[in-house]
C-alpha cells in the first residue's frame, strides 16, 4: 500500500509538471512555427542567400566603377516655319515625355527675356539672351519626341539671325552640346539618387530584420533559462515529495497497527 501511494503521488506530480511544460512548449512551438513561416516567406521574397549576395556584389562592383556619363549630341534637323533647319539632337534614356517637357520648359525659361511658346511637344523661345552663348538675342526652336531609347530633344539655335552649326560656329556649337549634356545629366543624377535611396532603404530593411531576429534569439534564450529553472525546481520538489511520501508511509504503517489493535478491542465485546 505504501509503495502504491508513493508511485501514484509521484505520477500525479510528474504528470502535472509535464502538462504545464507541455502548455509552455506548445506556445513556444506555435511561436516557432510562426517565425519559420515568416522566414520562409522572406526567403521566397529575397531568394537564395548566395544568389542575393552574388547580385549585391555585382551591384557594388558596378557602383564602384561608375563614372558620370557623357551623352552624345548628334546633328539633326527640325522644321521651323515650314523650313528645315540644322539642329542638335540628344536622347535621354528611360525617361517619360511629361517629366522631360516640364524640365525642358524650365530650362528655357532660365534665359533672360524672350517669348516662350509651347505647342504639343514643340517649344519656341525667341528674342532671349543666354549668358554663356551670346550678349545678343537668340532664338531656340525645339521638339521633344519619344524614340526606342527614351525621349529625344531636337533643337536649333539662331544667334542674331544666323543659324548656329558645327561648321558655321564651332565654339558656340561646343557650348550648346555642353548645355544639352548638362540638361541630360539632371535626369541621370535623379536616377542615381533614386537608386541610392532604394538600396539604402533595402539596407535599413535588412538591419531591421536582423534586429528582430536578435530579439527573438534573446527571447528563446530566456525561455530556455526559464525551463531550466522550472526543471531544477521540479527535480528538487520530487526529492522533497519522495521523502515526504516515505515519512507518510511510515506513519500509515504505524496507524494501521493502531487501527488493527483498536478493532481487536471492539471484538472483545461480542
Amino acid at each position: 500500500m505504501k509503495k502504491a501511494i508513493t508511485l501514484f503521488t509521484l505520477l500525479v506530480l510528474v504528470l502535472s509538471s509535464a502538462q504545464l511544460f507541455a502548455q509552455d512548449k506548445e506556445e513556444s512551438a506555435k511561436e516557432a512555427a510562426k517565425t519559420t513561416e515568416q522566414a520562409v516567406e522572406k526567403a521566397i521574397e529575397l531568394g537564395d542567400v548566395a544568389t542575393q549576395i552574388s547580385e549585391m556584389e555585382a551591384k557594388a562592383a558596378a557602383a564602384k566603377t561608375y563614372s558620370v556619363p557623357k551623352f552624345e549630341v548628334i546633328p539633326a534637323s527640325i522644321t521651323v516655319d515650314e523650313e528645315e533647319q540644322e539642329a542638335f539632337s540628344i536622347t535621354l534614356p528611360d525617361v517619360e515625355m511629361k517629366q522631360v517637357g516640364k524640365k525642358w520648359k524650365r530650362h528655357l525659361k532660365k534665359a533672360k527675356g524672350g517669348d516662350l511658346e509651347e505647342d504639343n511637344g514643340r517649344y519656341s523661345l525667341t528674342g532671349a539672351k543666354i549668358k554663356d552663348l551670346t550678349k545678343g538675342e537668340m532664338d531656340i526652336h525645339s521638339q521633344l519626341k519619344v524614340n526606342n531609347e527614351g525621349v529625344e530633344i531636337v533643337s536649333s539655335y539662331v544667334l542674331e539671325g544666323a543659324l548656329v552649326t558645327e561648321e558655321s560656329n564651332p565654339d558656340k556649337a561646343k557650348i550648346i552640346r555642353k548645355r544639352l549634356n548638362d540638361f541630360a545629366l539632371i535626369f541621370e543624377k535623379e536616377r542615381v539618387e533614386d537608386e541610392y535611396k532604394a538600396e539604402n532603404s533595402l539596407l535599413k530593411g535588412f538591419n531591421g530584420e536582423l534586429k528582430k531576429l536578435g530579439n527573438k534569439k534573446e527571447k528563446y534564450e530566456k525561455e530556455i533559462e526559464k525551463y531550466k529553472k522550472m526543471i531544477a525546481e521540479n527535480e528538487a520538489n520530487i526529492k522533497t515529495n519522495v521523502a515526504a511520501q516515505d515519512d507518510l508511509g511510515k506513519v500509515i504503517d504505524a496507524q494501521e497497527k493502531v487501527v488493527k489493535h483498536s478493532k481487536n478491542k471492539v471484538g472483545l465485546f461480542k
